[in-house]
């Protein structure tokens, strides 16, 4: 039998301009992770998002292999033009490790002031 379950990624986490913001080490024996639920604010709302997943064998992992990145929007601004404040689903495909990671990047012109939050919602097995 399963359910879904929701957990918080981030909370109000900032993302100055270009910097990258990364999650702990979330494992994935016990549950699927099916998509992230993105919000972002920030002045004018004009914030601009990479959003990675990364992945690895073992929670403490390096995660920096370029293989073990799957890029899941390249562009918030790009790919979700119009929901500048709204929560935004993020899909996730298939993943190979049992331990993941979700780094968001700000790129192009995202404001200095950027917060972002995530919850994940993934299925459970019990």
């Amino acid at each position: 039998m399963e359910r879904l379950i929701q957990f918080r990624v981030f909370t109000d986490e900032v993302v100055n301009a270009t910097a990258s913001v990364t999650s702990s080490a979330i494992p994935l024996d016990l549950c699927k992770l099916e998509s992230l639920m993105l919000t972002a604010t920030s002045t004018g709302d004009a914030h601009d998002l990479k959003i990675d997943l990364l992945t690895s064998t073992t929670a403490d992992g390096t995660y920096s292999d370029p293989l073990d990145f799957v890029e899941l929007t390249a562009s918030t601004a790009t790919d979700f033009p119009n929901s500048a404040t709204d929560m935004v689903p993020i899909s996730i495909p298939p993943t190979l490790g049992p331990y993941v990671k979700v780094k968001v990047t700000g790129v192009g012109a995202n404001p200095a002031d950027t917060e972002v939050t995530i919850v994940a919602v993934a299925r459970e097995d019990i």
